[in-house]
């Protein structure tokens, strides 16, 4: 799919990624991300996106589109499908297209889950949630559906080659490389197994569209005579959080750097076998070697980490479990780096190198998200390290960070650091490999949802 780069994400990044965070119930089928807008120039959306006119109706490739799939099928490597069909969609159209199949509670209980964990975790301030999915839609540049369809975001009416500009151009390109991903490695199955997990369905994002802008890079190199590291063109959002665009961004960027060493160390049939089985956490993306050995996380079972029942009878009667599931090294390092500006290349700077240490020997975590009707909320994590010496940088490189022009109150065992912004982090001393700690909307809600483990 297509963010404003090629494809939305997260936000978080990512609608596909979002809706495969919410914890319970079915899974949704997860889609490649959109594909985010080429224009870098251009603003995230702040008016609602509703639709206003009929789109164009999906219809075969022509002679023209046909011979580019299979271009871009001969860059890959692969077959290209047999029975695509194209279709144009209006920056005004896109939210009925891209939410197409959807109902409008599922859409609004994605969206309030997506905002609540957002703002606890600091990426997002108490703007209305529709902010978010008007953000979010102001993204996407294209994206492909499992309807064996390719949509690109234009005024046209129709996707006509010679009609189209050079970022409509890789962004179809971008689409066809899904269609190709989705025709030989069925997307829909790996996405559905990935999308119970927040961590998972990112690093899943991350193979998919890291696959996808390396090869729209190759084809634009032989094609165009464009560089590879021009085809996508990342400029900073001045009102979006920089947590947001690093979540919004790390698929295309973290992604396409892994499946680049990956290809060179492993060669392309490796990186196939590795979107028939993909990576479950986003470790393996910031750390691409281990996706060619048999490192694996270690599962935490919910019951012998966190008390969900003891936590939410100390919350009270009306709070509800909302997400859980896995935080993973790059949520993990988010929450870390906050509102550290942003750069694409966030995940190889020198000064994020006391971040990026603190959370490398991550191995696994289970988190609840919690929240009452009246907008409190809370995180909870239990995060499990290689040793006991990762478990202590981290939680010492956790505790500077979040005491940092902190409001710091000590209650026995337990440190409450109330931020600028009105969150509260609960910071709790490692025990052995593991760390405990809580982000909440007061210090009361912090206090209740760690009182079952600082009390026994």
């Amino acid at each position: 799919m297509a963010l404003t780069v090629r494809t939305l994400l997260p936000l978080l990044l990512l609608a596909a990624l979002a809706l495969g965070a919410c914890g319970g119930g079915e899974p949704e089928t997860q889609r490649p991300a959109p594909t985010p807008s080429r224009d870098a120039t251009r603003p995230p959306a702040r008016e609602a996106v509703t639709a206003t006119a009929t789109p164009v109706e999906a219809a075969p490739l022509t002679d023209e589109l046909r011979e580019l799939l299979e271009e871009v099928a001969e860059v890959r490597g692969l077959e290209a499908p047999p029975d695509l069909q194209a279709r144009a969609v209006a920056p005004e159209d896109v939210g009925d297209a891209y939410w197409a199949g959807g109902t409008e509670l599922e859409m609004q209980y994605w969206l309030k889950a997506r905002t609540i964990f957002l703002r606890v975790m600091g990426h997002l301030d108490r703007d209305e949630p529709q902010y978010l999915l008007e953000l979010q839609l102001g993204f996407i540049g294209g994206f492909y559906s499992y309807d064996k369809t390719l949509w690109v975001v234009t005024d046209k009416d129709r996707i006509e080659l010679d009609e189209l500009s050079q970022h409509e151009l890789l962004t179809l390109v971008h689409e066809m490389v899904h269609a190709i991903q989705d025709y030989h490695f069925d997307l829909a199955r790996t996405g559905r197994a990935a999308s119970y997990n927040l961590d998972a369905s990112l690093a899943w994002s991350a193979i998919v569209e890291g696959d996808a802008i390396y090869h729209e890079g190759r084809w634009a190199e032989a094609a165009l005579g464009l560089p590879a590291d021009e085809v996508l063109t990342i400029g900073a959002w001045d009102d979006v959080s920089a947590g947001l665009q690093r979540e919004f961004y790390f698929p295309y960027t973290a992604g396409a750097d892994a499946v680049a060493w990956f290809i060179e160390a492993h060669g392309r049939d490796a990186l196939n076998l590795l979107l028939q089985d993909p990576p479950t956490t986003t470790s393996q993306i910031l750390n691409p070697e281990l996706l060619a050995s048999d490192w694996e996380p270690e599962y935490l079972y919910s019951h012998t980490t966190l008390p969900l029942r003891q936590m939410r009878v100390s919350l009270g009667l009306l709070w509800s479990q909302r997400q859980f599931g896995s935080l993973g090294e790059f949520q993990l390092a988010n929450y870390l780096l906050g509102d550290a500006p942003f750069d694409p290349d966030w995940f190889k700077r020198d000064e994020n190198r006391a971040v990026l240490d603190a959370v490398a020997g991550w191995t696994g975590d289970h988190y609840y998200l919690l929240a009452h009707p009246e907008g409190e909320a809370a995180l909870v994590a239990y995060v499990r390290f290689a040793d006991e010496g990762e478990a202590r940088e981290f939680a010492e490189t956790h505790r500077a960070i979040a005491t940092r022009n902190a409001n710091v109150a000590t209650e026995g065992d337990l440190t409450l650091a109330t931020q600028d912004d009105g969150r509260v982090v609960g910071l709790l001393e490692p025990t052995g490999r593991d760390v405990v700690f809580a982000v909440g909307t007061s210090a009361e809600v912090v206090r209740r949802t760690l009182a079952p483990i600082v009390e026994g």
